[in-house]
């Protein structure tokens, strides 16, 4: 029979085709529009295979709505919600079945089958900020406001407690909470102002310290965790800038360093759950704060980069921004899905950007070198080799 290297350099062309395919078909970037009637859209979060999303929906009168989106249904509110009662989304299970949410009843959480259940805030105070919800939805954190604020955990069982008695310190915030609701992390007081701080019930509160630089007149918070509860996402404060980090017990504080430009600084918002991908936001140049995304092979890099080298036509569009509360980039689970805002024709819009496995790049590298291998053995042959068996 005849055995033709003609054969491999087809399967090697396959190869890079399909590559290219590959990233070509992974790589997206959805607008999301609005709810009927409505000028703009925030996105706030993103379930943890990202496909759904949750948010606020804005009409030109200052009129806001909670919507949850997917590819298949598109856009919806929660009906179910008392009238007119100005709610809006902020977080979403890792199903994406239970949304954290405010409205003008106050703070709620909310599923198809128990409806929207108010979260009270602790004795004397008047109100809660809600920040994060565990993956099942049954475990929520955040900060409860009266004449000073402290840092509560809520579950249906046990409602509404005090973080603060549970460890010994007060005027905590809580930012984030691990997939199974027993880690939180946040900002405690320290002479400099604040300090991220990681907590559990075995171990207490963990004061994670601050950057080189930071601590003197600057500060440091944590706003994530990976779902484990083992790798944390946050921020340092020196007196000149601030810069995103990662924590882990072995590593200790890693910084990401900035996007470069006219102000240099970045604060990471959301962590994958395995801990290996972070977004935040960077401040560059006059294009206002741009989304990163780091990981520890490619370090930070700027979203709008990735798209555009993946193909992604963003014209009409202005990515940065200036972020307000409850206004940041978001990752989903799986480290694959960022959602977020930006300017589209002049008006706010949210987004949904999925990016590949940086698996399809080492698939593209192994087709070019086993191309590359082909090309030199038959160099100077004039023709394919056959041989004989």
């Amino acid at each position: 029979m005849r055995r033709l290297q003609g054969g491999v350099a087809t399967i090697c062309a396959a190869t890079i085709v399909g590559a290219l395919a590959s990233e070509a078909i992974a790589v997206s970037f959805t607008r999301l529009g609005v709810l009927e009637g409505d000028a703009y859209s925030v996105a706030a979060d993103v379930s943890a295979d990202g496909t759904t999303v949750v948010g606020r929906s804005v009409s030109a009168s200052g009129d806001v709505r909670p919507f949850i989106w997917d590819s298949v249904d598109g856009m919806r509110t929660i009906s179910t919600l008392p009238a007119g009662s100005g709610s809006y989304a902020l977080r979403v299970s890792a199903d994406g079945s239970t949304v954290l949410g405010h409205g003008g009843f106050g703070a709620f959480i909310w599923d198809e089958v128990g409806g929207a259940r108010t979260i009270d805030p602790l004795p004397l105070h008047s109100q809660v900020d809600l920040r994060d919800l565990s993956a099942d939805g049954s475990t929520v954190v955040g900060r409860s406001r009266g004449v000073e604020h402290r840092a509560f955990i809520w579950d249906e069982v046990n409602g509404t407690r005090d973080l603060g008695d549970l460890t010994g310190d007060y005027s905590l915030s809580a930012y984030g909470v691990s997939a199974d609701g027993s880690t939180v992390v946040g900002s405690a007081p320290a002479p400099a102002g604040q300090e991220a701080y990681v907590w559990d019930p075995a171990g207490g509160i963990l004061r994670l310290g601050f950057l080189p630089g930071g601590g003197a007149g600057g500060g440091s918070g944590a706003f994530a965790l990976s779902g484990d509860g083992s790798v944390v996402a946050g921020y340092s404060v020196t007196p000149t800038t601030a810069e995103g980090f990662a924590w882990d017990a072995a590593n200790g504080m890693r910084g990401f360093g900035d996007l470069g430009g006219a102000w240099p600084q970045s604060i990471a918002f959301d962590v994958s759950d395995d801990g290996s991908v972070v977004v935040g936001t960077g401040a560059g140049d006059e294009a206002g704060t741009q989304t990163f995304i780091w990981d520890e092979e490619n370090g930070m890099r700027d979203l709008v980069a990735m798209l555009a080298a993946g193909g992604i036509d963003l014209s009409g569009w202005q990515m940065g921004f200036v972020p307000r509360d409850h206004e940041r980039p978001s990752v989903s689970g799986d480290g694959r899905t960022v959602v977020g805002f930006g300017f589209y024709q002049g008006q706010r819009a949210s987004y949904v950007a999925f990016i590949p496995e940086p698996s399809t790049a080492v698939l593209l590298g192994f087709g070019l070198a086993l191309c590359s291998g082909i090309s030199g053995r038959n160099a100077g042959a004039g023709r394919i080799a056959v041989s004989r068996g």
